[in-house]
Formats: C-alpha cells, sequence, structure tokens
C-alpha cells in the first residue's frame, strides 16, 4: 500500500488497528463501497472484521472478491452467522477476533470521510492518552450526494473536549451526542469495562458512551470529519422500530434512571422525544 507523505515514521511503529463492519440488510453496493473506503486509508497496518449477520441481500463471494482485491490489508476476516441476532452480538462477534491497539466501527453503508482518517484518529489517540475518541460526523442523502448536516454541534464538542466525564454523562442523559458511527475505543477501554451490553439488540453506542461516562472513561474529541453517513439505518431515531423501541426503554430503565437526580423529569424528557419519533413516523407515512 502507497503512503501518503502525511505518514513520517516508519510503518513498523504503527500498531495494528482494527475496523469492523456488521453488515444484515443493506445494498450490496454500499457495502462494497464501504470496503473500498477502508481500503483507501493511508494507514499502513488495518485488519478488517466484516460480520455478516444472516444478511440475506448481500453475496459473500462479491465481499471476499472486494477484499482480495488490491489494494490489500494486512489483515482480514469475514465472519458469518446464519441468523441474525442484532448489531450488538455482531460487534461483540467481531471484538473476540479483533488484535487492534484501537478499534473502529464502520457501518455497512457508511465511508469514512478522507483517506487519513484512520491515521489521525490514531495520532489522536497517542497524543491524548484518551480511551474513547469522537469526531464530526455529516449526515448525507442515500446517494451521498447532498450534505444535510455535520454533528456534533458545538455545545456538545465543548464538553466532550472539558474532561468533565460527569458532566459529560448528564448531558449524555438528555440526548446522544457520541454515536458509534464516529466514535473509536482503545483496545484499553474494552479491557477495562468489557464488549456492548448483549441485553441491547441494535443499539450499541449510547448504552456503551453512557456506562463510561458514568464510570469515569477518557473522552476526546478529534475535530475534524471522519465519517461520511447516509439517511436511514437500523440503529438510527430514522429508523423508530420496535426492536428499537424496547432497546430506547431498556437504556432509560437501565443506565439513566438509576442514576440521575430527578428521574421524574427524566422519564418525561423521554416521553416527549418518544412522542417526537411517532409523530416522525406517522409524517413519513
Amino acid at each position: 500500500m502507497k503512503f501518503t507523505e502525511h505518514i513520517t515514521r516508519p510503518p513498523t511503529e504503527y500498531p495494528l488497528v482494527t475496523v469492523i463492519t456488521p453488515y444484515y440488510q443493506n445494498a450490496e453496493e454500499e457495502l462494497l463501497q464501504t470496503i473500498q473506503s477502508v481500503k483507501k486509508q493511508s494507514y499502513p497496518r488495518i485488519q478488517y472484521i466484516l460480520v455478516d449477520d444472516g444478511s440475506p441481500s448481500v453475496d459473500a463471494r462479491k465481499v471476499e472478491e472486494c477484499l482480495a482485491a488490491g489494494p490489500k490489508l494486512e489483515q482480514t476476516l469475514l465472519l458469518r452467522r446464519p441468523v441474525n441476532e442484532g448489531t450488538v452480538k455482531a460487534l461483540n462477534l467481531a471484538y473476540e477476533h479483533a488484535v487492534g491497539l484501537y478499534l473502529f466501527n464502520l457501518a455497512a453503508d457508511d465511508l469514512f470521510a478522507d483517506d487519513r482518517v484512520i491515521e489521525d484518529w490514531v495520532e489522536a489517540f497517542r497524543r491524548t492518552g484518551a480511551q474513547v475518541i469522537t469526531g464530526y460526523r455529516v449526515l448525507f442523502d442515500r446517494e451521498l450526494k447532498q450534505r444535510l448536516r455535520k454533528r456534533p454541534k458545538a455545545a456538545d464538542v465543548e464538553i466532550i473536549q472539558s474532561g468533565d466525564s460527569q458532566r459529560l454523562y448528564r448531558r449524555l442523559c438528555r440526548k446522544n451526542t457520541i454515536l458509534g458511527c464516529c466514535t473509536a475505543y482503545s483496545a484499553q477501554c474494552l479491557q477495562e469495562y468489557g464488549f456492548f451490553d448483549e441485553r441491547y439488540r441494535i443499539i450499541e453506542d449510547y448504552p456503551r458512551v453512557l456506562a463510561l461516562s458514568r464510570q469515569g472513561a477518557r473522552f476526546a474529541f478529534l475535530p475534524r470529519e471522519v465519517v461520511y453517513c447516509r439517511t436511514g439505518g437500523s440503529s438510527s431515531g430514522a429508523g423508530y422500530t420496535e426492536i428499537y423501541r424496547k432497546d430506547s426503554d431498556l437504556i432509560l430503565e437501565k443506565e439513566i434512571l438509576p442514576y440521575v437526580r430527578c428521574p421524574l423529569w427524566a422519564r418525561m424528557h423521554y416521553q416527549y422525544w418518544k412522542i417526537r419519533q411517532r409523530l416522525f413516523q406517522i409524517l413519513k407515512a
């Protein structure tokens, strides 16, 4: 793989990192674009793990051919499960096979913003010593032609950068501003705090960052666009399904109500959010 001039250290000084992409009801062409996004990264040492979570829409041979075509990554692994069990278990299965020092989750319909994303992310881990680093995600339409919005907002970035984990937890109790699509973890974080909570099925990021901030994990912010996201997705609010609702209810009961000063206010805020989601679904129909 060719290096960009941005890389100055010899390749032996670059730790292996792991990128994980689970997929289920994804368009095959979008998944292949995601794979190419990983293969184009300037970072020289990548283990790429894909998890076929019982996908009915993707030909595994196409995935294998795409992985085999140049440029090649240092390690690739395609894990296949006959039955869909949800995003959380798929990611945990990948974590069991991950050997990278840092771990990045890239959804099967998302792209890295450019070819230096992982390079800059790893440098941020080196510089800050953080266990969790998030960056900007840019939401696009399905064709990735129209930019819709960039998040998180400036006020949320300031809280993440403050280093005050309890302040961050209080903010997260109101709304998740650290989404899995643009957040990476150190292997040390997984060793200390464990994998994703398998009481949830498709929402892996929100209960995770609530628990980590509550327990005092070290967060940092990478001030650059890291991921381009398509609208929709099973684990986003736009995909408000019965499974998503059940996960959301459990998050409130397990990760928020037992730890906040005013549980009644938290429950009322949550009920307001659920009403908004139902109205959004009605308007879409």
